[in-house]
């Protein structure tokens, strides 16, 4: 068993632009020192990697293109296999970002450190004075992952697989990023609900759906009902919206 790490605040300083870039490398040992096991947790680091490597070859993900998060997604999330409460720890996806899988960062992401330089860090360290875990460039997918990957004999959703919607979500960046931006992210059962009824909506409507969404779960019964009828929430929501998009 492999476990994960956290990253300390004295290996977290040695991340500058030269690092981000890739024109500098942090030796193994100053991270070794500075990073700690979490304990119970296991990881195929391999495995990733190995993932990793097919997407670097393969034509269809050229640099810097976003489908590729589709792609490793969910071996990220069933590679690591830790609980909610430990993937809240940000230091875990600190490590990942910058000591495991910084090759893959910099491929997916491409970085303007000149005007946007706060984002380029957030792809390492993720947003390091705020409460956003989904920034981190590994990070996102797992959380993402962990919010659309569901049993297809018991799903709500007619799905093939278990990440059937968590391909279908990462391969529409704009549904992906409209879902972590608003607090219904953390309730599974609507993620996986507003996956499968949006997935091949347009943007236009994508981008009213949060807030047409907050607007009638507060008119809705207690929480848990929600969490019980969150098909038929969301069914009821795209409805309304396309039969009055003023509403």
């Amino acid at each position: 068993m492999t476990e994960l790490r956290t990253l300390k605040p004295q290996a977290v300083s040695e991340i500058d632009e030269e690092f981000i870039r890739g024109d500098r490398e942090i030796s193994a040992d100053l991270f070794q020192r500075h990073s700690s096991p979490v304990e119970g947790t296991d990881v195929d680091y391999g495995a990733i990697q190995s993932k990793i490597d097919e997407i670097f070859i393969d034509p269809d993900y050229p640099e810097y293109e976003a489908s590729m998060d589709a792609a490793l997604a969910p071996t990220i999330h069933s590679e690591i296999d830790i609980d909610r409460r430990t993937a809240r720890d940000e230091r875990i996806w600190y490590y990942l970002a910058t000591v495991k899988f910084d090759d893959f960062v910099r491929y997916r992401w491409r970085f303007n450190l000149e005007d946007k330089r706060a984002a380029a860090f957030e792809k390492f360290l993720g947003e390091t004075k705020g409460s956003n875990l989904y920034s981190n460039a590994i990070g996102r997918l797992w959380w993402l992952a962990e919010l659309t990957h569901v049993d297809p004999t018991t799903a709500p959703v007619d799905v093939d697989d278990e990440y059937e919607l968590t391909r279908k979500v990462f391969e529409y960046n704009f549904l992906a990023n409209r879902i972590l931006d608003n607090a219904f992210h953390m309730s599974k059962p609507l993620v996986v609900a507003v996956v499968d009824q949006f997935a091949d909506e347009k943007n236009e409507l994508v981008n009213e759906m949060p807030d047409r969404l907050s607007t009638l779960l507060s008119m809705m019964p207690a929480e848990g009902w929600v969490e019980d009828n969150s098909l038929q929430v969301v069914e009821r929501l795209k409805r309304n919206m396309k039969n009055d998009p003023s509403k």
